[in-house]
């Protein structure tokens, strides 16, 4: 048998080996004998009876609480609009007085983002609008439909959108007004995301059909490119500039500068030789993860580094305020991540190297930050001194300046001294002594004097103030609230040590005092990893490349969207836990027999399983639809590849039906943003098509 002939049949048998495997795996499901679903029932009914009476007295007594101490939650507030909305004295619950008062009172009801309802906002707002004929006017984009995890239920909209028609004629049943056009983004940007999406999404994937009604139709007006588009600023250390003339004569403006383009996918190879590493396990695997990742920061940052100091051909981006092009900036560009809070300092470390500015919108860091680490070691060093890190850490900073060659003469002294030690034992130094070390102490001492004073000045200072007092006037006397100002994101490092300030000053409400306890508190925070979050403020005018989740970049717009990770798995949620609850499908327990000592799952939980992982799918395919549509001129993938070879074929092999359509049981079993782009023009050029 020829070579290619038997890699076919290897990979034929492997794809008819999956599809029965998945056909053995339905009928599993399929059989269900009444009498074990009777008995599953009877086991865990007292069970379920109980957590639904926990649940409801735990409400109650909730709510009582919120009550005696005069505060409200959002769903508190939501639950008890529905208690004033609704009339339940009767056999079934209706509008009651208030809520047909409303009715009559508004003339017109506007929903905007209509597709993040949940079943509770959408009893509220059915309460209040009339029906017959209706009055409600609904905005929304299933396909960007991301909060499930909120409980949105994009079925709300979807059941509405299936039933109402597309017509001029009356309202009664309700209109459908389809929103062809597109007014954010390049041709090319929106091609390639109608290609993709009329490849993987449909009912059975997810939960909507992506059909000519749904395709992006561009909009957008981008002017043509030539020289008097290009605002004067764009010739700054241009090569063969920045006489404009000069340049003109070189060729037409489409040869000297870059604008848009296609979207691109870039593929960096992970690079890792495990015979180099003495891991195994678990371990070996974090390492793998980690190394992967920061090459894949190494090539976003060397990316973003050649787009914007780019000096032979520089890139443009359409200014609708100047209406003219000018270079690309840092602001105009954001890396969007599925998920990330783990990895902000691996990203802030390699773009720091590169000398890209970069601000996180992630949280979860704000004592790892530089200027507050900084600031919270000197109220450590202040309280207690013999703390090598801390101390090391302050007078390396900005606020005392000490170098290494300093803590070399220092060790020179006394190898088995701790720092505190040798600064107190050189403070300490009669004259004679210090003559004998020479020149180099002599100047060292009068610093380390400077600096022991100055602490020690401090810390009879924060017994004598207010904590909240002392910490503002020691950000004033070091200087140092001046010197993060002057800093990249000045204005952002200032808000987050005024954070700390106001932190501090709430603390000094509470029974506790002083910078003692201050200081224990923040270490029961880090040790919660409850993190208080940085401070937000931003302007929009700041030239820093932004670093966001796609949950975060809803509703925003950037010129260049890189979308990193694209190989990183769908983390959905475990199915292995005891109780699977879903919001039409009720309970699905692991039924426990305690007299055969043995557990298994519910033909209920099953079900719930199955169907939760259909729709996190789902939920996932509209993410990647966010991330996408957020580009105005450039969209750029980065994934990690281990050997591109083998999985091209992996992807031009997948199961297609007879018109060339992927299977829909290969796009469910696809579980990464990368598989879904690549399946779906991994065949392009048998199909002579392009997005």
């Amino acid at each position: 048998m020829d070579e290619y002939v038997k890699v076919d049949y290897k990979k034929i048998k492997k794809m008819v080996d999956d599809i029965f495997s998945d056909i053995r795996s339905i009928l599993a499901r399929l059989y269900i004998g009444l009498d074990e679903v009777r008995l599953e029932l009877d086991m865990a009914y007292p069970y379920m009876r109980a957590i639904s009476n926990i649940t409801k007295l735990f409400r109650k007594s909730y709510r009582q609480k919120l009550k005696g101490l005069g505060l409200v939650d959002f769903s508190y507030i939501a639950h008890t609009a529905l208690d004033i909305l609704i009339d339940r004295s009767g056999e079934s619950p209706k509008p009651s007085k208030i809520a047909l008062a409303y009715r009559d009172m508004y003339e017109e009801v506007f929903i905007d983002e209509y597709q993040d309802s949940n079943m509770v906002q959408e009893l509220i707002l059915s309460t209040i609008s009339r029906t017959s004929p209706g009055n409600r006017f609904m905005v929304g984009d299933v396909k960007q439909s991301i909060y499930r995890f909120r409980q949105a239920m994009p079925e709300i909209f979807m059941n509405k959108y299936e039933d109402y028609a597309i017509s001029q004629g009356p309202l009664e049943s309700g209109r459908k007004i389809l929103l062809y056009n597109n007014f954010r983004s390049r041709a090319q940007v929106l091609e390639a995301c109608n290609h993709v999406f009329m490849s993987i999404m449909r009912k059975a994937t997810g939960e909507l059909d992506y059909t000519q009604e749904e395709r992006l139709n561009p909009s957008a007006i981008f002017k043509d490119l030539d020289y008097d588009s290009i605002d004067e600023s764009a010739y700054r250390d241009l090569v063969g500039g920045p006489d404009k003339s000069e340049i003109i004569k070189q060729g037409p403006a489409t040869e000297r500068f870059n604008i848009g383009g296609p979207v691109e996918l870039r593929l960096v190879d992970k690079n890792f030789n495990e015979d180099d590493q003495d891991l195994n396990g678990q371990a070996l695997e974090e390492f793998k993860s980690t190394s992967s990742f920061r090459s894949q920061c190494q090539a976003i940052g060397a990316y973003i580094d050649q787009v914007v100091n780019n000096k032979e051909k520089p890139y443009l981006v359409f200014d609708r305020k100047l209406d003219k092009y000018r270079r690309i900036e840092y602001r105009d560009i954001v890396v969007l991540f599925r998920s990330l809070k783990s990895r902000v300092e691996d990203i802030e470390d390699v773009f720091g190297q590169l000398g890209i500015p970069l601000y996180s919108d992630l949280g979860g860091d704000y004592f790892s930050t530089l200027e507050v680490s900084i600031f919270e070691n000197l109220l450590r060093v202040i309280d207690n001194p013999r703390q090598d890190i801390c101390l090391l850490s302050i007078m390396r900073s900005p606020i005392y300046k000490f170098e290494p060659s300093d803590f070399a003469l220092l060790r020179l002294m006394d190898k088995d001294l701790d720092i505190y030690g040798l600064l107190d034992k050189l403070y300490e130094m009669d004259q004679a002594e210090l003559d004998s070390l020479g020149k180099d102490y002599q100047d060292l001492r009068l610093r380390v004097v400077d600096f022991m004073d100055q602490i020690d000045a401090y810390r009879r200072m924060s017994v004598l103030m207010p904590l909240d007092e002392f910490i503002w006037f020691l950000l004033k006397d070091t200087g140092y609230y001046a010197y993060v100002g002057g800093l990249e994101m000045g204005q952002h490092r200032q808000n987050n040590l005024i954070l700390f300030f106001e932190r501090a000053r709430s603390f000094e409400k509470t029974s506790f005092k002083g910078l003692f306890n201050f200081v224990n508190y923040i270490d029961r925070v880090k040790t919660r990893g409850s993190d208080m979050g940085e401070a937000k403020e931003l302007s929009e005018d700041a030239n820093v490349v932004r670093l966001m989740t796609i949950h975060k970049s809803k509703g925003l717009e950037f010129p260049l969207v890189i979308v990193a990770k694209a190989d990183g798995k769908f983390n959905f949620k475990s199915s292995d836990h005891r109780l699977s609850l879903h919001q039409d499908m009720g309970f699905g327990p692991k039924i426990i027999d305690k007299a055969k000592r043995l557990s298994f799952p519910s033909m209920a939980k099953l079900y719930i399983d199955k169907k939760m992982e259909l729709e996190q799918e789902a939920e996932e395919m509209r993410l990647l639809y966010v991330a996408m549509t957020r580009a105005k001129e450039k969209l750029v993938f980065f994934a990690n590849i281990d050997d591109f070879s083998k999985q091209m074929d992996e992807w031009k092999s997948k199961a297609r039906d007879l018109d060339g359509n992927i299977e829909d049981f290969e796009i469910l079993k696809s579980r990464t943003y990368l598989d879904w782009i690549m399946m779906s023009i991994a065949k392009l050029e048998a199909r002579g098509k392009g997005p």
